[in-house]
């Protein structure tokens, strides 16, 4: 056969090589379809993102759905704490000596307080705030330099003793405090009031939650989420006479402490 192919003229010799050439790629290309299609099928990657046209995102978490309630418990109470807070001032040429100056003033009225006969203050029950200090107005003549500082500081007292606020009002101001900046009266032990602030709050959100589903004829099934906030409002007391020194006026508390509990739940319904 080889002796056959070399009498043929050249150009069939190359004709023939083309044809034999491409039937072997024919045959090559279908033996590898064939053995592809046997092949078992490769397991499809679980992805957690979806393609949106861009990066890849995240799928966001199902929402829980549920009765959405609010539930407020009220506690009126009586105080039993009263919570002086005394500002004094003092002014020098320097920085330094304002501050010890106003400091000096603070420990006088914290003294004078100490030396009020049956108050029993302990060391927590007295606080003396930070120095601020402020520059006093310049001159003209020497702008860029203050003419002197001012120091303030403050002074906080717990008083047990309801009736003897105004004694510590009194002997405060006696001993040279400035400004008298406030005086309310709380509750000595806020956290069990709390407690009981909150335990109504939880339950007035679960009995809410329970007449809705009741009433869409299903029921609740468990608490998804609970969100809880506490406010004690304590009574303020206010001055009678603005033009009145010593405010003696304060020895009453001017009313009742509330505590006040909002709880935020979602149930389950079904």
């Amino acid at each position: 056969m080889f002796a056959l192919f070399r009498r043929l003229p050249w150009i069939y010799q190359i004709g023939l090589i083309i044809v034999l050439v491409a039937a072997l790629v024919i045959l090559g290309f279908l033996a590898l379809q064939q053995f592809q299609a046997g092949a078992a099928p490769e397991e499809e990657e679980v992805s957690a993102t979806v393609d949106v046209g861009g990066l890849p995102q995240f799928l966001p978490p199902e929402q829980p759905q549920g009765v959405h309630v609010i539930g407020v418990g009220e506690l009126v109470r009586t105080p039993d704490l009263a919570i002086v807070v005394f500002g004094v001032e003092a002014n020098a040429a320097s920085a330094a000596a304002a501050g010890a100056n106003a400091d000096e003033a603070a420990r006088d009225v914290v003294e004078a307080v100490r030396d009020l006969d049956d108050l029993d203050l302990d060391d927590h029950d007295v606080q003396i705030g930070g120095v601020a200090l402020t520059p006093n107005n310049q001159t003209k003549e020497r702008v860029g330099t203050p003419d002197g500082y001012t120091a303030t500081m403050t002074i906080r007292i717990r008083v047990a003793k309801l009736d003897r606020a105004a004694d510590v009002v009194d002997a405060g101001f006696a001993a040279g405090a400035g400004t008298l900046h406030s005086l309310t009266y709380t509750l000595a032990d806020e956290g069990a009031h709390t407690e009981d602030a909150l335990r109504l709050a939880t339950i007035s959100a679960a009995n809410k939650a329970r007449a809705i589903a009741e009433a869409l004829q299903g029921r609740v099934a468990g608490l998804i989420n609970i969100q809880e906030e506490v406010d004690v409002l304590p009574a303020i007391a206010k001055k009678v006479d603005p033009a009145q020194a010593k405010l003696a006026a304060f020895a009453t508390p001017p009313g009742q402490v509330i505590i006040r509990a909002v709880v935020r739940a979602n149930f389950a319904f079904e």
